[in-house]
């Protein structure tokens, strides 16, 4: 008997929270400032352009050739694929978007409750030109992009803060507005209800808050939220960001491995043993997992309560920490993981090219373009009709030639190097791309706004989808 209940899953800042403390800082001052090094920077941002702040220095940025080197495992089609992608700068890219659209996430008219296909959403500066958009990111109810000028615009649930920017009604929200930041952005990232942005600096800046099974958890110290970005105290250029739900990690250029957020079922990596209060005030800031000092970090991975971590010495090694109860951080006892743990029944960890993990389930892409699950595969999640859940790396035989992946909620997704699209998973949420049905096995995604386009890259949130794509015609002469 199958005692699992099917529900949506609507993320609990849902609700706003009314006794939390909230940061307003449009000067983006550092909530710590505890940097040895500083220098003046005056921002070119039209809403601070007067203002001067104290940064902590930009270290430049070190390469690794050995760790680039390890990095390089790619078929041949994957290289194809990417290179369709990064050919025809001058191409305008599109935003798709599918799923519900209850607390604005989709970015359309607060009419529409949902979209079964990708729909084209459009996205235009102040002066009503399309921006060149670049990269998207879902979060778990809001959604956030970035343009090839370091621009950021966000849209949905901004109940605690997470768009980054101060919203009047229910209008600013459904709508995509830029979000102001002190300096030009490289990345984005996002978790249920926080963004975390890269700048070319390589600080980190974070707005929204973190939350736990009781509510607000707070951003730095307890109960506190950010409307808009603040800098994350880390005193190290950062090299590579995951967020899960609840939860961030940071991996900085000297190769340390920062954690912040909620901790209730590990996913931080690191142990508090102090009352209460303390305990929060020490999840809330950002520290070192001190499991992999000594360590040469390649690759950091997070989504829903936990995380992976790939590591080089003499061989390649993943490990996994945080919540496990589907088995989805690929041990078999299903109890959170509150210490770093070796993933040892995969026998290809040497080949793993990327980990996308869903709230209960995680998909691995190896070099060679195949396609592993694990966790729970109710509702067909993990590309099967069986239910029962999978604790050790299970391929998922009709994906082939795969050079991405994406989860996230109770779905997942797939392209292949012929640019074409795959999703499964639960249906009632119309984010697979094909209305409100499970699916069960791998199936393509077809569409009028996805006909003669490149799929450049997919994010999923929670009860919603993104696409980015690329006009087909565009970049033909050079694939």
């Amino acid at each position: 008997m199958n005692w699992r209940i099917r529900m949506s899953i609507i993320p609990s800042s849902f609700k706003r929270k009314q006794h939390s403390k909230r940061i307003s800082l449009p000067t983006y001052l550092c909530l710590r400032t505890n940097s040895k090094i500083q220098y003046q920077v005056t921002s070119e941002i039209p809403a601070v352009r007067n203002v001067k702040l104290n940064k902590q220095t930009m270290i430049v940025r070190r390469q690794d050739s050995n760790s680039n080197q390890s990095l390089s495992l790619q078929t041949e089609s994957a290289s194809k694929f990417e290179e369709i992608q990064n050919n025809s700068q001058q191409a305008v890219n599109l935003v798709l978007v599918c799923g519900q659209n209850v607390c604005g996430q989709l970015g359309l008219s607060t009419n529409i409750i949902e979209r079964r296909k990708p729909q084209h959403l459009k996205i235009a500066s102040e002066s009503k030109s399309d921006e060149q958009i670049q990269y998207i990111c879902a979060g778990a109810m809001h959604s956030c992009v970035l343009t090839r000028s370091g621009h950021v615009y966000t849209w949905g649930c901004n109940d605690d803060g997470a768009l980054g920017r101060i919203t009047n009604d229910i209008d600013d929200e459904y709508a995509p507005a830029l979000c102001v930041m002190p300096e030009q952005i490289e990345s984005l990232h996002a978790g249920d209800s926080f963004t975390v942005a890269i700048s070319k600096s390589r600080r980190a800046y974070i707005s929204g808050c973190f939350r736990s099974s009781e509510g607000i958890l707070g951003l730095f110290e307890y109960k506190q939220i950010a409307e808009q970005p603040v800098v994350v105290p880390v005193n190290q250029p950062i090299t590579q960001v995951a967020c899960g739900a609840d939860f961030c990690l940071l991996l900085t250029e000297t190769g340390d491995l920062y954690s912040f957020g909620n901790n209730e079922t590990g996913q931080l990596g690191r142990h508090s043993d102090s009352s209460l209060r303390s305990i929060y005030a020490t999840w809330l800031q950002p520290l070192p997992i001190s499991y992999f000092q000594g360590h040469h970090i390649l690759k950091i991975w997070a989504g829903g309560h936990g995380f992976f971590v790939l590591t080089q010495a003499s061989t390649r090694r993943l490990f996994s920490c945080g919540a496990n109860s589907f088995s989805q951080l690929g041990h078999s006892v299903k109890q959170p993981i509150h210490c770093p743990l070796e993933v040892t029944d995969f026998l290809s960890t040497d080949k793993i090219v990327k980990i996308a993990c869903g709230l209960q389930h995680t998909l691995i892409l190896d070099c060679m373009g195949n396609v592993y699950g694990l966790g729970r595969s109710d509702d067909g999640r993990l590309g099967s009709d069986q239910t029962h859940d999978v604790t050790s790396p299970k391929q998922i035989d009709q994906l082939t030639n795969i050079v991405d992946i994406a989860a996230g909620g109770s779905v997942s997704y797939a392209i292949n190097n012929c640019g074409q699209i795959y999703s499964f998973g639960m249906g009632n949420t119309c984010q697979t791309g094909h209305g409100n049905a499970d699916i069960f096995i791998p199936t393509q995604v077809n569409g009028k706004q996805l006909e003669n386009r490149l799929i450049q890259q997919i994010s999923v949130g929670a009860q919603h989808t993104l696409f980015l794509v690329k006009e087909k015609q565009l970049s033909r002469s050079n694939i």
